[in-house]
Order: C-alpha cells, then sequence, then structure tokens
C-alpha cells in the first residue's frame, strides 16, 4: 500500500512499453492514414456532409509539410484544422487500445504492473492509497489496466461495480481529455477499450479531447482538469515525471515552485538534451533527474512506498 502522498505525472513515454506512439509517430500515422481518398479512416469519417475526402487530405498534407514534430503543435498554429485533427487523432490513436498489449501471456516487468503491486489488491484498502495521477496521454490505458487487474483478482468474490468505485477514488486527471470516457468513468462520450471502431466511437472520442491551444493561461484558474491538478501537487510529499517531455509550458502550467524545497521531486530524463536537462533543473529546484527508464525510476527510488 502507499501510504505517502505521491502524485505521477505521465508523459508520452510511459505509455510506449505497451504500444502506443511516440508523439511524432502518431503525427505520422495522420498523414499515412488521410493522405488518401480511399483510406479506411477517411472512408469511415466522410461518410456525411460534416467532412469531405479533401478536407482531410489537405490536413494531412499541411501537417506533413509543417516541419512540425507532433499533430498537437501543428493544431495550435492552425486552429481552423482542430475539429478535423481531433477526429484524426482519435481515430489513430484509438486503433492502440488493445488490450492484450496491455496483459500479454509473456511479459518481462513492466511499468502498470508495478505500479498495481504497489497499490495492491485488496479492494477494501485500494481506495485509501496515498497515489494520484496525472496525465498528459490521451489515451486510457492506465485507469484500464488498473480497473482490469482489480477485478480479475478478486472476480471470485467481488462485483465489476465494486472494483470499478474503488478506481474512481483513485484520481487520475487527464488534463487535456482523453478519447472518449471509459463506461465507469462517466455516462457521457462512452467508448469501449478496444481498437475497432465505428463513426460514432471516433466522434465520441474526439468531444473528449483538448489541444493545449484550447486551454489559455487566463482560463486555467476555471478548468476542472487544472484546479484538480493543482490541488494534487499540493497535497503532495512526492512528484514524479514519468515519460515527461518537459514542454516549457505544459511545465509553466503545473505551477511547481520548489524554491522552498517542499517536495521531493524526481524525473526521467531519456534522450534530453543537455540543454533541456539545465533549463528542467532550473524550473524544478531540486529534482532528481535521471536516464533511468519509467519502472527503473520507481524501483532504484523505491516511489511508491
Amino acid at each position: 500500500m502507499i501510504t505517502r502522498r505521491t502524485t505521477l505525472i505521465l508523459g508520452a513515454g510511459s505509455n510506449q512499453y505497451y504500444g502506443f506512439p511516440s508523439a511524432r509517430g502518431l503525427k505520422s500515422d495522420i498523414c499515412e492514414h488521410f493522405s488518401e481518398a480511399d483510406s479506411v479512416g477517411i472512408e469511415m469519417l466522410c461518410d456525411d456532409a460534416e467532412f469531405q475526402e479533401n478536407d482531410f487530405i489537405r490536413f494531412a498534407n499541411d501537417l506533413r509539410l509543417s516541419g512540425q514534430q507532433s499533430a498537437d503543435s501543428f493544431l495550435e498554429r492552425n486552429p481552423i484544422y482542430m475539429d478535423i485533427g481531433k477526429h484524426a487523432i482519435a481515430f489513430c490513436l484509438s486503433s492502440y487500445e488493445i488490450e492484450n498489449r496491455l496483459f500479454p501471456a509473456r511479459s518481462e516487468p513492466h511499468l502498470y504492473e508495478q505500479i498495481f503491486s504497489k497499490l495492491g489488491s485488496n479492494l477494501s484498502a485500494f481506495s485509501r492509497n496515498a497515489l494520484s495521477i496525472i496525465t498528459f496521454n490521451y489515451d486510457r490505458s492506465i485507469e484500464h489496466y488498473l480497473e482490469t487487474a482489480l477485478f480479475h483478482s478478486n472476480q471470485t468474490t467481488t462485483e465489476r461495480e465494486q472494483t470499478q468505485v474503488s478506481l474512481t477514488r483513485l484520481p487520475i486527471v487527464h488534463l487535456y481529455g482523453q478519447i472518449g470516457h471509459l463506461s465507469w468513468q462517466s455516462r457521457e462520450n462512452v467508448r469501449l477499450y478496444k481498437p475497432i471502431l465505428t463513426r460514432s466511437d471516433v466522434t465520441r472520442a474526439a468531444r473528449t479531447l483538448n489541444i493545449l491551444s484550447e486551454k489559455t493561461d487566463d482560463n486555467l484558474h476555471k478548468d476542472p482538469q487544472f484546479l484538480r491538478a493543482w490541488d494534487l501537487i499540493d497535497r503532495a510529499e512526492r512528484i514524479c515525471f514519468l515519460g515527461f517531455g518537459f514542454h516549457e509550458t505544459n511545465l509553466e502550467r503545473l505551477k511547481i515552485d520548489n524554491t522552498k524545497k517542499h517536495w521531493e521531486i524526481y524525473g526521467t530524463a531519456k534522450s534530453l538534451p543537455a540543454s533541456d536537462t539545465k533549463r528542467i533543473k532550473d524550473s524544478l529546484r531540486g529534482i532528481e533527474l535521471t536516464d533511468f527508464d519509467c519502472l527503473q525510476m520507481l524501483q532504484h527510488f523505491d516511489i511508491l512506498s
């Protein structure tokens, strides 16, 4: 059981073990899937008057030629493509939500398994863990893993609804939305955790996404996700960044001022250039920044104690 108040902050590098693409990989997927009129994505999403084939082809071509590293950064500068871009992101990213990748028959120790092992499978104690998770990822893999593992650990003695209630008490905040809600999270825009898509699946997923520029700094004090995240951070004793890219705007928006060493802060920094490392250390005073992967970070520093 996790007894010290700990907040994990997840970036795109935290879910690549489970087959999810990097920001660059997602951009490539979009460019490939929406560049031809007869592609599956275009045929699915252009079945009514809302979108036309050329809308997606033009979007994919402009994205490819933009020089931007991600679809998100491109959409920040080209809001005219915002709706079509969200549908493209939802279509491509949803195809990676494959349960067998979370629970393969054979696997090495991995991040989600480590988190679950520390939370424990005791249903009555699960919601008393002092863990919170803030994620910049759109996928729902972390909560689907935890809910599925908790249920199957107790399936002969409990109902599924009980495990789902326990999961709702573990704070998991998607700062920029997610590709649809799981059935136990909400009654609106529900999409199952599966790669098989219909037009309505993609539309529901697109409705629950936000691009960075859609949330302005002036309005963050009214934003439910950021308000909750700031509260969780304020209450934490330890903060651990896992697979996080330390984008300057995202880092600033978390409002972590550790000048007075209020928190123990840890972060993975694989492949980050020295200039970024210096900027991060200047911003997050006292951070323990290493080139460990996500699992190694948790284990080496015993983060989840």
